[in-house]
């Protein structure tokens, strides 16, 4: 089975329709929320493929949902010029992180690239390996980096470190949590760009998380328990 996680901006019928004509051997299954991969994970998923706006939400699912087959092989959809997070940088270095699919390219290489993840091999698009080269010395420790966004990630946890933060930084961070560029938070809740800004660099600080991917990580894993609502 694929199963693709994305939204319907990344990954559209027509596109999904692509793919299936491609690989009809394949059962392939859309689903615009990572939480759905509990209902669908299955033994044989050969490849989870996830639109870069629902990573955050699915690197905080346990490893039984993310993780049915441990053939499976999990890459993400993003840019062809992508500049990764640290956090990104050390899910790709440690191997959770298969390969990079890119979302601006056509279609005919886009399904060439599938292929050889559906295959098991990895694709790293070489701009991308330059960047992680250079990002590389910023990650000292990526496995420390997944073990305290681990161990944050616990509901309990996530629900006392989101109790830092005021009320309009809840309702920021959760646009975050759902993929809102800084300009589209900005006019929902009728703010300058600049202040947007200053919410999310104050919400990174507050929650000792090192960039706005974690801190919409801690938003999901609190979904999962009474608490705090953003």
């Amino acid at each position: 089975m694929l199963l693709i996680i994305a939204r319907q901006d990344t990954m559209s019928d027509a596109l999904h329709a692509a793919v299936e004509r491609a690989f009809p051997w394949l059962d392939v299954r859309l689903i615009p929320e990572a939480a759905q991969a509990r209902e669908l994970a299955q033994s044989n998923t050969q490849l989870i493929l996830i639109d870069l706006a629902c990573y955050a939400e699915f690197a905080s699912l346990d490893d039984e949902a993310r993780f049915p087959d441990p053939a499976s092989t999990v890459a993400v959809m993003a840019p062809m010029h992508l500049d990764p997070d640290d956090f990104l940088v050390s899910r790709i270095l440690s191997g959770a992180v298969k390969g990079i699919l890119p979302t601006d390219v056509n279609l005919d290489i886009w399904l060439s690239i599938l292929q050889i993840m559906l295959k098991g091999g990895e694709y790293i698009p070489p701009n991308l390996i330059r960047k992680l080269q250079g990002a590389h010395h910023r990650v000292a420790d990526s496995a420390s980096i997944q073990a305290d966004l681990a161990s944050a990630a616990r509901p309990e946890a996530a629900r006392r470190m989101l109790e830092k933060l005021t009320t309009r930084e809840q309702e920021v961070l959760c646009m975050v949590a759902q993929g809102c560029q800084n300009k589209v938070i900005a006019a929902d809740l009728e703010l300058s760009e600049n202040t947007v800004k200053i919410h999310i660099h104050n919400i990174i600080k507050k929650l000792g998380v090192h960039n706005r991917t974690e801190a919409a990580a801690l938003f999901f894993a609190n979904e999962k328990t009474p608490g705090v609502q953003a």
